[in-house]
């Protein structure tokens, strides 16, 4: 009886959310940001569940053993995405209702080479990333980048697992600054120079896209992590299908790119984990998108509060110290609850779950009701401000895909990122600087009238 009404609720909700995202006018052929995190979420957040109820992983069966708990993680998902898309449907009778534009798509509008100023100040840019790449490898020491060593390019006793740690959690300094260049501002850079390309067809531009995807491609795999690397190789196709394909997706491209990120996936564990062959590698890769991301979650509900009393918002951002409290890390804390074996072995280790996952170990159950509604309406207002500038440009373009990967992160981390949001304020800074600035502060809208207006 508990398999059937399971199957029933996974793949009922499945076919609701497709019937309510087509009526909030998200299409899941359409590139936005609605669009595309709620898909990103679905997949690693939900599609995965008849693997761990059913115990089809022997590596996730060793942690995950409660089929209780994984009932009650199985309903947070589904009530969390469920009120993300109403969140939407919200947002979108808001702003008919005001006679407002809904349109998730204005791409069909013709796509502009930048002007000449912002694609010095991205040059610019492009080369103080590198410096500062440069710099973070010289701090970290070339004999400790753990892409080298598990390639046997060099030397060093420590094992790949703590070479990463260093690189990242254990890394003395302030790491998210560096991450911001050589993640962030390498990734827009390069994948606006491939905008370039795609508009005029110049050497110059090949050239300085091919050193950037060189230069970007090292950045995202030197600590061997391979969510950037994926991300940025997705985006690289996202702003060839919003200048050549006016944003909308064609079944045969996605199931190319499917079968280009599972076979470069297959290669990446082939080579630096313990996968015996290609195959087995592109087995560990489907299970580590399926099921890695909803694992925490399981956790977090077995470790509050049977094993740590609800924080009470004590892991949210107190800037300035306004607040009496200092701010707590739920991530390492349930890392090291879950792995205490590990704390001899060198390693710093963080497990971030999905948002909802932080704000049921802050308020319990009662923490999950409101955000992922309020979620789903940023998410579509957002978007429809975005897509209705006027001024298309591989730099605009760029930016807003990194904006839908930014917001990807509300599937694997926690939402007090996204409070205090210091990237995304520093990315606004920098549109302002490169796309606003050399237009005299004046940004062009279309006209915001509703759709039904138009017809």
């Amino acid at each position: 009886m508990e398999s059937l009404i399971f199957s029933f609720f996974y793949l009922t909700f499945i076919i609701l959310w497709f019937y309510l995202l087509e009526y909030s006018g998200v299409k899941i052929l359409t590139v936005s940001i609605p669009g595309i995190v709620i898909i990103v979420i679905i997949i690693i957040q939900y599609l995965g569940y008849p693997i761990l109820f059913y115990f089809l992983n022997d590596y996730r069966s060793q942690f995950i053993q409660d089929r209780d708990i994984i009932l009650k993680i199985f309903f947070i998902s589904i009530y969390s995405i469920t009120a993300i898309i109403i969140g939407f449907i919200f947002a979108s009778n808001i702003l008919r209702s005001f006679q407002l534009n809904t349109q998730l798509n204005y791409f069909k509008a013709t796509v502009l080479l930048d002007k000449k100023f912002s694609r010095f100040i991205l040059y610019l840019f492009f080369i103080l990333s590198s410096l500062v790449l440069l710099n973070y490898i010289n701090k970290i020491g070339l004999n400790n980048i753990a892409l080298l060593s598990a390639l046997d390019l060099i030397e060093n006793s420590a094992s790949t697992k703590v070479l990463r740690s260093n690189m990242g959690n254990a890394f003395e300094g302030d790491y998210h600054w560096y991450r911001l260049f050589m993640r962030d501002f390498l990734s827009i850079t390069s994948v606006a120079f491939f905008g370039f390309c795609l508009l005029r067809k110049k050497l110059f531009y090949y050239f300085i896209f091919i050193i950037s995807f060189i230069i970007c491609s090292f950045s995202m795999t030197m600590s061997i992590e391979k969510a950037p690397i994926i991300k940025y190789l997705i985006s690289l196709f996202l702003i060839y299908v919003l200048i050549r394909e006016n944003g909308l997706f064609k079944i045969k491209n996605i199931a190319y790119l499917v079968f280009f990120v599972f076979l470069f996936l297959g290669f990446i564990y082939l080579n630096f984990t313990s996968s015996q062959n290609l195959l087995i590698g592109i087995k560990n890769a489907a299970s580590r998108i399926l099921t890695g991301e909803i694992h925490p979650m399981y956790h977090y509900l077995e470790i509050f509060p049977q094993q740590m009393d609800f924080v009470m918002g004590r892991s949210f951002p107190n800037p300035a110290g306004l607040m009496p409290y200092d701010p707590i890390s739920i991530s390492k804390d349930v890392y090291e609850l879950t792995f205490s074996d590990r704390k001899t072995s060198g390693i710093v280790g963080s497990m971030p779950a999905y948002f909802v996952g932080e704000m049921y170990a802050n308020f319990g159950y009662l923490g999950i009701i409101i955000p992922p509604f309020f979620i789903g309406f940023y998410l579509y207002w957002l978007n429809v401000l975005l897509v209705s500038f006027k001024n298309k440009t591989p730099i605009f373009l760029s930016i807003y895909i990194w904006i839908i990967f930014h917001y990807t992160g509300l599937a694997t981390t926690s939402l007090s990122k996204f409070i205090i949001d210091f990237e995304m304020f520093i990315i606004i800074l920098f549109f302002i600087l490169i796309i606003a600035v050399p237009r005299k502060m004046k940004l062009h809208y279309f006209k915001f009238t509703s759709i039904e207006k138009n017809k």
